[in-house]
């Protein structure tokens, strides 16, 4: 709930070979949320002991202000990183980044490191941080409730049992007999 900076931000290890996030020397990979400036974006680092490298970036200004978003960090086999945002409303994500990267292969650690002065000490907030496979939504949406327009019969409700692609309702998915 503030505007992130040099002296304000958070690191979300992705990959460590250690479970103390705090030394200096650590051999992995992170997300960086909180740069100086106003050009803040959402950004992956590789660290190799003292080094730290730049890996991708996505847009500017992404984060340059307080920020409510949904995160996902998928690595597949040949070691490409994509990382997707959404709101927290939706689940419209939308691909921030991408890259290859394969320093490092496998990991005994992930964890969060924030760094911040004192006005801002209680004003970082995670939620239901998941971290393994991907899990696949095998169970499609049920209408819940359907409701017709009955003074004209062109328009039509549906109220489903979970969130779904707004794509989804393009018309041309749609057959009414």
């Amino acid at each position: 709930t503030f505007s992130p900076s040099d002296n304000n931000y958070s690191r979300f290890y992705l990959v460590s070979d250690t479970n103390n996030l705090l030394i200096d020397s650590i051999s992995g990979y992170y997300l960086r949320f909180g740069e100086n400036g106003s050009n803040d974006a959402i950004k992956l680092y590789c660290q190799n002991g003292t080094t730290h490298t730049l890996l991708a970036s996505g847009p500017a200004a992404r984060i340059a202000s307080s920020f409510d978003l949904k995160i996902k960090i998928v690595r597949d086999t040949n070691a490409l990183w994509t990382v997707f945002s959404s709101s927290v409303e939706t689940e419209n994500w939308e691909e921030e980044f991408s890259c290859y990267d394969s320093t490092f292969l496998t990991s005994t650690h992930i964890g969060l490191v924030c760094v911040y002065t004192a006005s801002n000490a209680k004003k970082f907030f995670f939620d239901d941080i998941y971290y393994g496979a991907i899990v696949y939504d095998t169970i499609p949406p049920l209408i819940n409730q359907l409701q017709i327009d009955k003074e004209n019969r062109q328009q039509i409700g549906l109220e489903f049992t979970e969130p779904i692609d707004i794509q989804l309702l393009a018309t041309n998915n749609f057959h009414i007999f």
